[in-house]
C-alpha cells in the first residue's frame, strides 16, 4: 500500500514540476489589475467600437481567456486584445486577426481591416497593435467582441 501511495505522490509531483507555467497565457481580464497604459492604440473619449467577426469559430479559445467569475447568464468583460497582420490568410490577403495570448479569437471584417490598414499606414504604424475591447455575452448562448478604435480607423 505504501509503495502505491509513494508512486501516486511521485507522479503528481512529476506532473506539477514539469508543467511549464511560462507557456500559459495571462488569463486575467482587463481590469484595475492590468495596466491599461500598455496599449498601442489610445482612443481617448472619441473611441468607436469595431465589431470582431468570426468569433464563433474560436469560442473554445475565448472561453479559456474569460475570467472564472463568468458563470451562467449575462456578462461584460473588458480585456486587452492584439491585432495582427494575417496577410497569409487564404480567404483575404488583407486580413487582420484579433488575438489574446497569441491565440486567434476572431478577425476584423474585410471592410474594417482595409480601413484599419489605411489608418495604420497613414499614422506610420505597423498593423500589429494592442487595443482595449469588451466581450459581451450570455453564457452559454454566445458572445461578441467589440474593440475600441479611433473613429478614423473605422
Amino acid at each position: 500500500m505504501w509503495m502505491g501511495l509513494i508512486i501516486l505522490l511521485g507522479g503528481y509531483l512529476f506532473i506539477r514540476l514539469n508543467t511549464n507555467t511560462k507557456d500559459k497565457p495571462d488569463l486575467r481580464p482587463y481590469s484595475s489589475e492590468i495596466s491599461l497604459d500598455k496599449v498601442d492604440i489610445e482612443c481617448g473619449d472619441g473611441a468607436d467600437e469595431m465589431e470582431v467577426v468570426g468569433e464563433s469559430n474560436y469560442i473554445r479559445t475565448m472561453w479559456r481567456y474569460l475570467p472564472k467569475s463568468v458563470g451562467k447568464g449575462k456578462f461584460r468583460v473588458k480585456m486587452v486584445f492584439t491585432l495582427r497582420d494575417d496577410s497569409s490568410n487564404p480567404h483575404d490577403n488583407n486580413a487582420v486577426s484579433v488575438t489574446i495570448g497569441g491565440d486567434v479569437v476572431g478577425y476584423l471584417s474585410r471592410a474594417d481591416a482595409r480601413s484599419y490598414r489605411r489608418w495604420a499606414s497613414a499614422n506610420k504604424r505597423t498593423v500589429k497593435a494592442t487595443c482595449r475591447g469588451v466581450v459581451v455575452g450570455d453564457y452559454p448562448e454566445g458572445y461578441g467582441i467589440w474593440l475600441e478604435m479611433p473613429s478614423e480607423a473605422n
